[in-house]
């Protein structure tokens, strides 16, 4: 019977667009993989007709990460810490496990702008453009070189073959950012990078700051009107 239950319920992978509890509620996404990804200190539901109503048990395997609880017609998992964890759904009439959810929670806030990422940096892209050639890609190396910890500003993430950003209130809005065939192509003042991704360990997490005006004024000379800084992070996904 278990067996079955594997083959008919073979695990779905999902990621679900995180929704805070103050925020307004998103409807139930159908399931279609066996991972749900959730910012930590979220929840979402996940539509699960097939299942609800008959009396089946969910069993997280660390409720201290995430949690689930039957909600109509589907599933209301709330992520409490960043971490994975694994809800079981179990007949209990039967003993068996039906289906299993893998909870993947972030680390990563985003509820007003970015307010630390977690992880090392991996790349840094840096686009200048100023009066002068030299003198713009002189600053472009200097600043490459100098680029410490300063994590403020709007940040996006990559997954799926597509680039997407997360507002103020967690929906999510694609940016012109080009990601296809697992190859990241960053976009340097005057030259392109193509760099090869494995989906299936990484994500690429970018974090992108216009520092125009600050370097307009600390160097009005060399007539800069454009300098932007991306940050990239990689992060590890979850098993499967």
């Amino acid at each position: 019977m278990e067996k079955q239950f594997i083959a008919a319920f073979s695990f779905f992978i999902l990621l679900v667009t995180a929704c805070g509890k103050n925020d307004v509620a998103l409807p139930a996404r159908e399931p279609e993989k066996d991972t749900v990804s959730l910012w930590a200190n979220t929840e979402n539901r996940l539509a699960l007709p097939g299942y609800a109503g008959k009396g089946y048990m969910l069993v997280a395997s660390d409720s201290s990460i995430a949690a689930a609880v039957w909600d109509g017609d589907g599933v209301r998992i709330s992520a409490h810490t960043p971490g994975n964890t694994v809800i079981t759904i179990l007949d209990k009439m039967l003993g068996t496990s039906l289906m299993k959810i893998t909870v993947f929670s972030r680390s990563v806030a985003t509820a007003y702008g970015w307010r630390g990422v977690e992880n090392t940096q991996w790349k840094t892209a840096v686009i200048v453009k100023a009066g002068n050639a030299a003198g713009a890609l002189e600053l472009q190396h200097q600043l490459l070189d100098s680029i410490k910890n300063e994590i403020q500003g709007s940040g996006f993430i990559f997954r799926g073959n597509e680039a997407a950003e997360y507002s103020r209130n967690r929906q999510l809005y694609k940016v012109a950012y080009v990601f296809k065939d697992w190859i990241l192509v960053l976009n340097h003042e005057g030259w392109q990078e193509q760099i090869p991704l494995r989906p299936a360990t990484y994500n690429v997490i970018g974090l992108t700051q216009d520092l125009t005006d600050r370097y307009k004024a600390r160097y009005p000379a060399r007539k800069i009107s454009k300098v932007i800084i991306t940050r990239y992070f990689t992060e590890v996904l979850p098993p499967g």
